[in-house]
């Protein structure tokens, strides 16, 4: 059974993804909070195990992808990439240390992780794959979303390089880019930017309509493209 490591698999998409991969894969989450991570994992049932770390320490993420290795006897062959942090504030409200603070989460822990997952060998036949979640604001650039869009559009850039570059080794690197999605981080969306409700021709995403969108790059039928990011935005771009 092959097995699946999802950064950020405590609450939200990440969690949703888990639950439906159970049935096919040994699923191993990540997440700073050790009571999410344990309520995720009875809630979700077997095939799945818990790493407790907080990714504003980059320089230590190997201890972190070593323990996952430990736990699926040396062979991570998915890598999901759904950690997150955002915030809705004006520019003059930022500061130097939350700045570094959220492009770590957002940005220069996947850089490392993905890395790590990098060095095992994958063939033609069973290839690896990377999978990462930014955000349709890269595409929007609304006001007050500044340095969570910057750190999004830097995970895509460095995605859509590194699949370039990692092609030959047979690596396929994807991401998705979700309009606002009903879990935790924007659950107050609705309230805070009431207008955006009429954006969406067929309502706001719920986390399930993302996972099918995941499970369809994870599976063989998108084995043909690489350094792509696919939209899910329920039509928002059609008004």
């Amino acid at each position: 059974m092959k097995t699946v490591l999802i950064v950020g698999g405590s609450r939200g998409i990440g969690k949703s993804l888990a639950k439906t991969l159970i049935k096919d894969y040994n699923v191993i989450i990540t997440g700073k909070s050790l009571e999410n991570l344990k309520a995720a994992c009875n809630n979700i049932g077997n095939n799945i195990s818990y790493i407790q770390y907080d990714l504003k320490d980059t320089k230590n993420i190997n201890i972190m992808f070593e323990k996952a290795l430990r736990q699926s006897n040396n062979k991570i062959n998915y890598l999901i990439y759904s950690a997150a942090v955002s915030d809705i504030r004006a520019v003059k409200m930022f500061d130097y240390m939350y700045n570094v603070d959220l492009f770590h989460i957002n940005f220069f822990s996947f850089v490392e992780t993905a890395k790590l997952f990098a060095k095992q060998k994958f063939s033609e036949i069973d290839k690896g794959k990377i999978i990462t979640i930014s955000t349709m604001e890269t595409q929007i650039m609304s006001s007050g979303m500044s340095i969570y869009t910057a750190s999004k559009s830097a995970l895509e850039a460095f995605c859509i390089t590194m699949a370039r570059e990692y092609a030959k080794r047979n690596i396929i690197i994807n991401g998705i880019r979700p309009a606002y999605v009903k879990t935790d981080m924007a659950k107050n969306a609705e309230s805070i930017i009431p207008e955006l409700v009429d954006k969406y021709p067929f309502g706001l995403l719920y986390p399930e309509d993302v996972v099918n969108v995941l499970l369809y790059l994870l599976s063989d039928k998108a084995n043909n493209f690489t350094g792509k990011f696919l939209d899910i935005n329920n039509g928002y771009f059609a008004k």
